[in-house]
């Protein structure tokens, strides 16, 4: 079975559709809380998902590909992004992630390249944080006092 394409109009408090085994590319669907994990989803990341009312995003597990959309700025409340175990790639905008108030952002085993940013210290609500399995280059920022990594 595979998703239709196009965008969905409405808003849904919570989307969940995990551990199946959907396949195509992954459609506009606009949620609070939108899970469409471990399925077998290709394709870019929908900029729809990236709006005002979203708080999280999990879309770990799949075959998603391309960049982090620069809507990511238009997430103002956004708390959880997880998207490991994709084919994600590009450097990560950090600065537009310092915008958000994101407790839990989970990029592991993807292609993201780049330097690590120092910014990641500067999100004071940021506790959860795995980078690992990447291609990231150069060093590990200094952490600031203060921060609430895990």
């Amino acid at each position: 079975q595979s998703f239709a394409t196009r965008s969905i109009d409405l808003l849904y408090q919570k989307f969940e559709c995990r551990r199946n085994s959907l396949v195509g590319t992954l459609p506009g669907i606009r949620s609070i809380e939108l899970s469409v994990a471990d399925n077998l989803l290709t394709g870019t990341l929908p900029t729809e998902v990236f709006h005002s009312e979203v708080l999280e995003i999990s879309a770990q597990n799949n075959q998603l590909e391309g960049l982090i959309p620069s809507q990511l700025q238009s997430a103002t409340k956004l708390q959880k992004l997880w998207l490991f175990a994709n084919r994600f790639s590009g450097v990560i905008p950090w600065a537009r992630l310092a915008q958000t108030p994101i407790k839990s952002l989970v990029l592991a085993s993807n292609n993201f390249q780049g330097e690590v940013s120092p910014l990641i210290y500067t999100i004071p609500t940021l506790q959860w944080l795995d980078l690992s399995d990447n291609n990231f280059t150069g060093g590990l920022p200094v952490a600031v006092a203060g921060t609430n990594l895990q």
